[in-house]
């Protein structure tokens, strides 16, 4: 069906578009939208997110955010973001990338911090708007809640890099020496190479 809406075929989408059919929706709110026609698409896709078809709230925030429709994304989930969203969702994810990217760092952190699954890039949002004290805790408390080794790991790995990154060295020096006992190989590793940095740039 793809080829159908690439061709602007609408009638022939709205014919193969019926309840539950909501790939087809998508297709035929596509078009619509690179037609200039995105308030028609949108009100497609609100109907199918208003009868709790699968996918329906994430995709239509997906199309959105591939249009740069960033305003409009998020009206849409200030209005709908309660309804029936699949176990994969990203659509969180990809709008805050999206304001990130426009430089709305706050609004970004707001999406993200009501979603509570993606504690790395939450942390990037914090350290680049300056709390990185924030950035840490986002990233202690995701190390708390997971039961895998190797996910713990690479959020050290992240909370190391990220101070290395922005100069707290302080606080990655202390970590090393203090901080979880598991971890403190990781700190002192991204401390050596920070401290040879620092150097080689004298």
């Amino acid at each position: 069906m793809p080829v159908l809406a690439e061709r602007g075929h609408i009638e022939a989408l709205r014919v193969l578009m019926r309840p539950g059919k909501t790939g087809f929706a998508l297709q035929l709110a596509r078009a619509l939208a690179t037609r200039g026609r995105l308030d028609e698409a949108i009100a497609i896709m609100t109907e199918r997110i208003d009868a709790d078809e699968q996918n329906a709230y994430e995709w239509t925030i997906e199309l959105l955010v591939e249009l740069g429709e960033a305003d409009r994304a998020l009206r849409l989930r200030r209005k709908r973001g309660h309804k029936l969203r699949s176990p994969v969702d990203t659509s969180d994810f990809q709008l805050a990338r999206l304001l990130d990217e426009q430089g709305r760092h706050e609004e970004a952190i707001d999406v993200l911090s009501h979603k509570g699954g993606a504690p790395t890039q939450l942390a990037d949002l914090l350290a680049g708007v300056g709390c990185m004290d924030e950035a840490m805790m986002v990233l202690d408390g995701a190390q708390h809640t997971v039961r895998v080794k190797s996910v713990g790991d690479k959020l050290a790995e992240h909370q190391a890099a990220l101070l290395a990154r922005y100069g707290h060295l302080r606080e990655l020096r202390d970590r090393a020496a203090n901080g979880h006992p598991e971890h403190r190989e990781i700190m002192r590793s991204h401390l050596t190479r920070a401290q040879a940095a620092a150097t080689d740039r004298r």
